[in-house]
């Protein structure tokens, strides 16, 4: 895919948009701590600290932190750079809190690890290294800015404070330097994680979608080479038909011929409409439906003994809108009521179910259900339990690619000696009808 693409383009820009957002809230995070220590070391450790101005500084990193908030919600944002500026922004304010409270002595100056750290994650590899650079740069002043006097008023900790502190607050600003990478390397780790189940999904319904693409060419080619050579047959029998007739032949051979040219009819009506479903099927625009007028298509195409055994209960569903192929879902869920009917010789129920932002059809059937390692397999073109020339493994192979071309999935369940019950799920239709 092209990176200057509008996809490619929009999903770093959302992508940059929830790392500015999660960098906001972590400092606030930040500086609400920052201000409990300067405060626990002033009042509970009884040290020297210059409490004002170092809360000044924490109450500036406020300002910038609510500055970035009220701008996050303005037009055109760029967030790379807003990124990148509070990041160096929170380098320097450190500096400054470190500067007041013992420069390099302080043991809190490992957090500049944590500023490296998150540059890392959030910024590209350039800016990630300027960061570190000032960081390294920051901490080098920490040596030349304690040599500095205070302004008049200000005092800091002595050398022996300073000591004790170092040593106490090792402990402590490791475990925080520690826990804030921790946290960041698993947030990253299940990014990645959750990016890899995203792009193997999306390579399995390529996948399948690349096998419809292959199955609907198939169809077309053999509706093509079939329709002369039946043509043909049937022609034949007719004229056969009428040479046995005027010699006298009897009746049950004239039936005999008079099936013939009507399942050679059907066929070829099948084979038309094998070539205009792979090519409509796949390239059928989406219109807004009714579910139940969905669910009354499909049961136009049963024959009557298929009708008498189907149980329809809509649930109060059947003015759901979805927008869909008419065809292609008519046709999925029709090949799902056949594989029940063929799967138990009792009733087969069509249920109309509601979710809050999808709808579905629920086909079960009560017959003897599929073992694990089937059920594990169904749905893979080509794959079926029934005796050869009842079927080709394609219903829910097709019913299965459908409910995805819609943004919707196709669950099945089943349970051995019960029966078998296939879920098919389609996101609700948005706006006005």
């Amino acid at each position: 895919m092209d990176p200057s693409s509008p996809d490619v383009v929009d999903a770093s820009a959302e992508r940059s948009r929830i790392n500015f957002s999660w960098l906001l809230r972590l400092r606030w995070g930040v500086l609400g701590g920052q201000a409990l220590l300067t405060l626990w070391g002033a009042w509970v450790a009884d040290l020297k600290l210059p409490v004002a101005p170092m809360l000044g500084l924490i109450a500036l990193g406020a300002l910038s932190n609510a500055a970035g908030e009220w701008r996050k919600r303005g037009a055109a944002p760029d967030f790379d750079r807003m990124i990148a500026g509070a990041m160096l922004f929170d380098a320097l304010l450190l500096t400054g809190l470190l500067w007041l409270s013992g420069g390099p002595f302080n043991p809190f100056s490992t957090l500049y690890l944590v500023c490296v750290a998150l540059g890392a994650v959030l910024m590209p590899p350039r800016r990630a290294l300027a960061q570190l650079l000032v960081s390294l740069a920051a901490f080098a002043s920490l040596f030349w800015l304690i040599r500095l006097p205070l302004p008049a008023g200000l005092s800091v900790p002595g050398h022996a404070e300073l000591m004790q502190l170092h040593l106490e607050g090792m402990w402590v600003a490791f475990a925080t330097a520690a826990g804030f990478i921790v946290y960041f390397v698993g947030r990253v780790r299940r990014a990645l994680d959750l990016r890899e189940r995203d792009l193997e999904a999306a390579r399995d319904l390529h996948a399948r979608q690349e096998k419809l693409a292959a199955l609907g060419t198939l169809a077309a080619g053999a509706a093509h080479e079939l329709s002369t050579p039946l043509g043909t047959v049937a022609v034949v029998a007719e004229e056969v038909r009428r040479a046995l007739a005027a010699q006298g032949a009897s009746p049950e051979v004239l039936e005999d011929l008079q099936l013939l040219r009507s399942q050679v009819a059907r066929c070829r009506t099948i084979l038309e409409q094998m070539g205009a479903r792979s090519g409509d099927l796949r390239g059928e625009g989406l219109v807004e439906l009714q579910l139940g007028s969905c669910a009354e298509a499909a049961l136009g195409e049963l024959d009557e003994p298929g009708q008498q055994r189907l149980q329809v209960v809509d649930g109060g569903l059947r003015d759901a809108r979805v927008k869909v192929g008419p065809r292609a879902l008519q046709t999925a869920v029709v090949g799902l009521i056949r594989n029940a009917l063929s799967a138990s010789s009792g009733p087969v129920q069509l249920r109309l179910l509601g979710a809050p932002d999808r709808v579905g059809l629920e086909v079960s059937d009560r017959g003897a259900g599929m073992p694990p390692e089937v059920l594990r397999r169904a749905g893979e073109p080509f794959f079926t339990t029934k005796r050869p020339g009842e079927g080709m493994g394609l219903g829910l192979f097709l019913a299965r690619a459908t409910a995805e071309r819609f943004g919707g999935a196709l669950e099945l369940t089943s349970v051995q000696g019960e029966g078998t019950t296939a879920r098919l799920w389609i996101p609700r239709a948005t706006g006005p009808a």
